[in-house]
């Protein structure tokens, strides 16, 4: 019976404290600021307003058809390197429907520079998923562990190939082969060199 009675009044001082948000309060502001993460230990990072509210914009340009301006707003959302894998997916995806425009004009440079950022920025998320995850672990992880969470596809490195053919360019065909090598066993698909 003591018992019930020190955890009733406890119950009670807590409801009664003026520091105890409702639950409206906590909906209506759900992502504290960025500065506030600073010793944050998860592997995935928490939400950050500024990010988010990017990424938000960027969909919306891409949903009105505007791929230039939602490609630029999602570039800004990941870098530096974090560990928001739906924004490198939404980038990627942004890119890839500018790619197939841009090889249907013949801009190949263009092509060749996106494919080429995709393969690095693709290297640095999984990195930085990886680092997170072993910090939080406190243990090392295996390298390719991560790799499902990989967002670069088959279709990007032969559209690559493409460009780099157009553009006479053999040290980007050695590239776009080397990463179809490193990464077709994320695709299962095999990859033979003609």
């Amino acid at each position: 019976m003591r018992f019930l009675n020190m955890l009733l009044r406890r119950t009670r001082d807590v409801h009664a404290s003026d520091d105890i948000k409702s639950f409206d309060d906590v909906l209506a502001d759900p992502a504290p600021d960025c500065g506030a993460y600073e010793e944050f230990t998860l592997p995935f990072e928490p939400p950050c307003r500024e990010r988010e509210k990017v990424f938000r914009q960027a969909v919306c340009y891409r949903e009105l058809g505007d791929l230039d301006t939602a490609g630029e707003l999602l570039l800004t959302s990941c870098e530096p390197p974090s560990s928001y894998v739906s924004h490198y997916r939404e980038l990627f995806s942004t890119w890839r429907e500018l790619n197939a425009r841009d090889a249907a004009r013949g801009h190949f440079e263009a092509v060749s520079q996106r494919v080429c950022t995709m393969i690095r920025m693709d290297d640095e998320m999984v990195a930085e998923v990886r680092l997170r995850a072993a910090h939080s672990a406190a243990q090392i992880m295996p390298r390719d562990l991560f790799d499902r969470y990989r967002n670069l596809q088959i279709v990007d490195l032969q559209l690559l190939v493409e460009s780099a053919n157009a553009l006479g360019d053999e040290e980007l065909a050695v590239l776009a082969l080397e990463a179809m090598r490193r990464y077709s066993a994320n695709w299962d698909v095999d990859v033979v060199v003609l």
